[in-house]
């Protein structure tokens, strides 16, 4: 994978066999070419780089874990010794994920686990949240600590998601009156006559987001549809998973590249 790739190069023992980490979320930027200066890397980072290669075998049981480790490196900036200005960049060459991924893990982390001495993140998951998957983890990071405390650790991503739409409902409760006021006003135009309906913006028109989960990226068919990345994403394409998660994962294929007009 990615992570080995980097290992490899500061011990001198490169691979250019590429792999994949698997994860949640979101739109896939443009790759970003890694320009590394050998000389820099701190054991520190380089350990960091061991660990999450390790940690990525296995994503659902290593999930804190991971999210320690790439807090860490956000904290610290350790990221900086590997050639890269932003985290985003990192994670997103040497992990193959999004930033949206990247901050899930770093998040469920840091709200769900054990405090140190210090009352900083730990690699631990608290006691009380054991029973609950890093996908039910992922969807609660938006609920306070009164809902997530009648969270029943059997329900699925889907009916904790619920909850989560629930609070937002019941927070925008007290504009529903003003706004149903705006709308009947909204109805005349500035001259008092009336606006034609037809006009506004259908509802099939609106653009729905998709988000993607990058698995792998490369120039060659045969770097990027690996056996790993195959059996990667084989645990998300069963009918099982979908349900579980709420989600309709399906295959897409597209080109990529650098949009440097918009530079």
């Amino acid at each position: 994978m990615a992570l080995k790739d980097v290992t490899d190069e500061v011990l001198g023992t490169k691979n250019n066999v590429p792999s994949a980490a698997t994860q949640e979320l979101p739109i896939n930027p443009p790759v970003v070419q890694s320009p590394r200066d050998k000389g820099v890397v701190s054991v520190e980072t380089t350990e960091s780089l061991k660990n999450l290669d390790k940690l990525f075998r296995n994503v659902t049981k290593n999930f804190i874990e991971i999210g320690f480790e790439l807090y860490q490196l956000q904290k610290s900036k350790r990221y900086k010794e590997l050639g890269y200005s932003r985290f985003d960049d990192f994670v997103l060459t040497e992990m193959k994920l999004s930033k949206s991924a990247a901050y899930n893990f770093i998040n469920v982390c840091a709200k769900f686990s054990l405090r140190d001495e210090n009352n900083q993140p730990s690699k631990v998951l608290a006691k009380e949240y054991s029973r609950y998957s890093s996908s039910q983890l992922t969807v609660m990071l938006s609920l306070d600590k009164d809902t997530i405390i009648t969270v029943d650790p059997e329900k699925s991503v889907s009916e904790i998601k619920k909850l989560t739409k629930k609070s937002k409902d019941a927070s925008g409760a007290g504009q529903s009156d003003n706004d149903s006021d705006n709308d009947n006003e909204n109805d005349s135009d500035s001259d008092g006559g009336k606006v034609d309906k037809s006009k506004k913006k259908s509802v099939r028109d609106t653009v729905i987001p998709v988000k993607r989960i990058v698995m792998a990226t490369g120039r060659t068919w045969d770097s990027v549809l690996t056996e790993t990345v195959h059996k990667a994403s084989d645990a998300f394409l069963n009918d099982e998973k979908r349900k579980s998660d709420g989600h309709d994962y399906r295959i897409e294929v597209c080109i990529v590249y650098t949009d440097e007009e918009a530079i």
